[in-house]
């Protein structure tokens, strides 16, 4: 199930990015645009596969970035936390999920879409 979050900033902001699931492991994003209130990144859509941990649930992150887009796989086993680490610099979490071990289908996963929007003037936070 794919959830979408909107988070209102004082001058960032997210369009596009529309989610499908052509296929029981593959996640799908439309082409999108992150700003930043100074500049705007343009980003072709995309697609990845997830692959499921026999033993342990793995965590997946979209990372919007200077330089475009970046998927992060981290599979919980034992003290792993995923973050995000090195270059480019990143500007957004657009998306995070928690497959569960041994997963064949995202039909049944939480799927967490994070949208920006510009907060309007005298709205309060």
């Amino acid at each position: 199930m794919v959830t979408e979050e909107n988070i209102q900033t004082a001058s960032c902001y997210t369009s596009g990015f529309s989610v499908s699931l052509p296929s029981p492991m593959e996640i799908e994003f439309s082409e999108g645009v992150y700003s930043d209130g100074y500049d705007s990144y343009s980003y072709e859509p995309f697609s990845f596969d997830v692959e499921a941990d026999p033993e342990f649930p793995v965590v997946y992150d979209v990372y919007l970035t200077t330089d475009g887009v970046t998927v992060s796989r981290t599979v919980f086993a034992g003290g792993n936390v995923p973050c995000y680490e090195g270059e480019p610099t990143l500007l957004h979490t657009l998306c995070t999920f928690l497959l569960p071990e041994n997963t064949d289908s995202l039909e049944n996963v939480d799927i967490l879409v994070r949208k920006v929007s510009k907060r309007e003037e005298g709205q309060s936070e």
